[in-house]
Order: C-alpha cells, then structure tokens, then sequence
C-alpha cells in the first residue's frame, strides 16, 4: 500500500453469541488511526443474528500495512 493510500475497509459483523439484545459491545482498533466501540444493538437494530456492517476509510501509517484488533467487554 502507498504512504498516502486511503482504502475503504468494511467490516462485516452478526451478533450469534450474546443471549440477549445490548448485552455485547467490543472496541475496534485500525492500525494506530481509528479506533471504534462496536455495539450490534446500536443503530436501531433489535434482531438477534442480524447482520451489519462498518465502512472505515484508513489513512496510512507509511507502514504498508493495517492491523485490527478487538476487545469485547460487557
């Protein structure tokens, strides 16, 4: 990846584990850049199993590479 390289990720998630809706959040890290607490019930959605996704548009940080990392807590 070029140093001044912009690229859209999208990260596609579906809540199966937790046993009720709000009862999972985890944060996200990309790279060094962005960092994120993803809650499946957020965004009005209620179903349990349901899919959705995030679009995160990454600067570089001139390494050529991205790392993502999560943490769920409760």
């Amino acid at each position: 990846m070029s140093k001044k390289a912009r690229p859209l990720v999208r990260l596609h998630f579906c809540n199966f584990i937790s046993d009720s809706p709000g009862t999972v959040k985890f944060d996200l890290n990309i790279s060094t850049n962005s960092s994120r607490v993803i809650d499946p019930n957020s965004d009005g959605v209620s179903e349990m199993a349901s899919p959705f996704f995030y679009d995160f548009v990454v600067p570089s940080d001139d390494s050529g590479y991205m790392s993502f990392i999560g943490k769920s807590f409760n």
